[in-house]
């Protein structure tokens, strides 16, 4: 199975805002999306549209419960990463798994969803 894409349904104040975020944390860029019945946007790594965003009326109640638990990214260097992270405000919680030799980051974005980063034999200082 290859990775394709991911979905999600955006509250429409929030619609700009997510975009932003996912374009200035992981250098997704807007592109080419069809015309569909609700508003949002394709962003795209390389030629791959990875992260379908749709505007959504409705919000979640506070005790709704999603069956996503979280997305993840392989990523690399793992400083520059954090500077933007910091640059955009954007707090993490970090795990670093030696037997495996991998350090996790994991943050939210503006609408709540959980993103792992993941650094292969990369690590912040202690």
């Amino acid at each position: 199975m290859i990775f394709d894409h991911f979905n999600i349904d955006v509250p429409t104040e929030l619609l700009v805002e997510t975009k932003n975020f996912y374009e200035n944390i992981f250098d997704l860029i807007e592109g080419f999306r069809p015309k569909l019945a609700r508003h949002g946007y394709w962003l795209y790594h390389q030629e791959k549209a990875v992260l379908h965003i749709f505007e959504t009326k409705e919000l979640l109640p506070k005790n709704s419960k999603s069956y996503l638990d979280h997305i993840a990214f392989t990523l690399t260097n793992i400083h520059a990463f954090v500077e933007r992270l910091n640059q955009y405000n954007v707090s993490f919680r970090t795990i670093v798994n030696q037997e495996t030799q991998v350090t996790q980051l994991f943050i939210f974005d503006t609408v709540g969803v959980k993103i792992e980063c993941i650094f292969q034999n990369e690590y912040l200082p202690s």
